[in-house]
């Protein structure tokens, strides 16, 4: 079986260049799912401070 590395290097420059920008495209994608999923964990973090800091501010009153 061969290698990665023997597999690419079979391939012409031109297939070389297209299949580093789709690995390229795919990384970005994987990326932008880790940042969403980040903003919206930090969305609820937040939203559930502001939760505790309203039931404190109620059992002052």
């Amino acid at each position: 079986m061969k290698s990665q590395k023997e597999i690419i290097n079979q391939l012409s420059k031109e297939e070389q260049q297209i299949l580093q920008h789709v690995m390229t495209l795919e990384q970005t994608n994987l990326y932008i799912k880790d940042l969403k999923e980040n903003r919206s964990k930090e969305k609820e973090v937040i939203e559930n401070v502001v939760k505790l800091i309203e039931k404190e501010i109620r059992n002052e009153n």
